[in-house]
């Protein structure tokens, strides 16, 4: 039974995170389907591991309006802040469906992030591939300790 976070807003029918997120408690990577997802949902959900419990995409967190869940936008929206000695965070867009990222939606939102000088990463899980891009404003200095940061962070991960 899906219940309604304090945003009034559930999961419902989208599954966009099991493909989109690796959980190492059901054994799955960035980019693959979770072998408990199929069209009607999860198939574990009332006893799902805490690692697809404790995750909430920002549409579900309340940003965006209802054509931004991910399973209509076809991309999860998320952030994360990655320690490094400065105030490092990134806003991650995951592509769900193919050429999702070059919506005019998510050129909107890509475009906003950057404008309030937020560095934001673009994957594409069944590609293996990540982007980065950065607000004009950061100096190659400030490019390169945050990549250097992320990196550090992402191998801990």
């Amino acid at each position: 039974m899906q219940e309604m976070n304090a945003n009034n807003r559930s999961c419902g029918s989208c599954t966009a995170c099991c493909f989109t997120h690796a959980v190492a408690e059901v054994n799955t990577k960035s980019g693959e389907w979770c072998k408990n997802c199929s069209k009607n949902g999860c198939s574990i959900y009332d006893a799902r591991p805490a690692g697809c419990r404790l995750y909430e995409c920002w549409w579900l967190k309340g940003k965006g309006d209802e054509s931004d869940r991910p399973d209509l936008s076809g991309f999860v929206m998320d952030g994360l802040d990655i320690p490094g000695g400065h105030d490092l965070g990134i806003v991650n867009l995951w592509e769900v469906t193919d050429g999702a990222l070059e919506s005019n939606r998510a050129r909107q939102i890509i475009q906003a992030v950057l404008d309030q000088n937020s560095v934001i990463g673009l994957y594409i899980p069944a590609d293996k591939k990540l982007s980065l891009r950065f607000p004009t404003t950061m100096t190659i200095a400030e490019r390169e300790e945050f990549v250097r940061a992320f990196r550090e962070f992402d191998h801990k991960q």
